[in-house]
């Protein structure tokens, strides 16, 4: 469910990055699209979604905004929660809170996947 969210562009790069179908390089490299490794730029680890989200250094400063109001929205602190179940609950929402909650985490995600500008270029061809 998006929750009522209507940003076309926005729900189409978090409906990628969902089914694993985005240009993140784990998930290119997984489908054989021209990719030579799923190993994110960074060098640490590789490019999944989790990684992308929670992990990768060049988007720090845009986690630190994200995680910042998921904490406020969700009323925790949620840089405490596993990064897997932090991921799902970034990407799904999550069926503990209401729908305006979970409207306002997935455009949270939303405006970081924008912000980080990581898919206006296609980078795993590189």
């Amino acid at each position: 469910s998006f929750f009522g969210i209507q940003e076309k562009h926005g729900i189409n790069l978090l409906t990628k990055i969902r089914v694993e179908f985005s240009d993140l390089r784990d998930h290119r490299f997984s489908h054989n699209f021209n990719c030579i490794s799923p190993i994110c730029s960074c060098g640490i680890e590789d490019e999944s979604s989790t990684h992308f989200f929670l992990c990768c250094p060049r988007f720090s400063c845009h986690r630190l905004n994200l995680l910042s109001k998921l904490s406020e929205i969700m009323n925790t602190d949620v840089k405490v929660l596993p990064k897997q179940h932090l991921a799902q609950i970034i990407l799904y929402g999550s069926n503990v809170f209401n729908e305006i909650t979970n409207r306002l985490i997935l455009e949270q995600s939303i405006l970081y996947i924008k912000n980080t500008k990581r898919f206006t270029i296609l980078e795993a061809f590189s």
